[in-house]
């Protein structure tokens, strides 16, 4: 299981310029609609095509309904990425808690930028 770790300077940088490079910028109330999953997962689906199937995803805007779609894109998602989340995670996720967020969408960003360094691409 994961642990996700509060980012330092230079890697919320990072992730703040690749981030750019998908169109998103993480504002507060960007933030707040990421508490979803459906917008992570869209996320994830550009960054990785086939590997999210999108039409399992309702939104919602109560906490325990979006607990419930952190819960089904965990199993379906991140554990087959090696990027599984806690039952707590996934909570704090749903509530919006600060850092978290960034943090997966860290690991996001090192598995897309993974295959381009190894193919001699810049990285961020």
């Amino acid at each position: 299981m994961s642990t996700l770790r509060e980012l330092n300077y230079l890697q919320r940088l990072r992730l703040e310029l690749w981030l750019e490079s998908y169109g998103v910028v993480l504002s507060h109330r960007m933030r707040h609609e990421y508490s979803d999953v459906l917008p992570v997962a869209r996320l994830f689906n550009e960054v990785h095509p086939g590997r999210v199937d999108l039409h399992g995803y309702t939104p919602s805007s109560s906490v325990p309904l979006k607990a419930n779609n952190w819960r089904i894109f965990n199993e379906r998602v991140l554990e087959k990425m090696n990027m599984a989340l806690t039952t707590k995670e996934q909570q704090q996720l749903a509530i919006g808690a600060d850092g978290l967020l960034e943090a997966l969408l860290h690991k996001l960003m090192l598995s897309d930028l993974k295959p381009r360094l190894e193919g001699g691409a810049q990285s961020y």
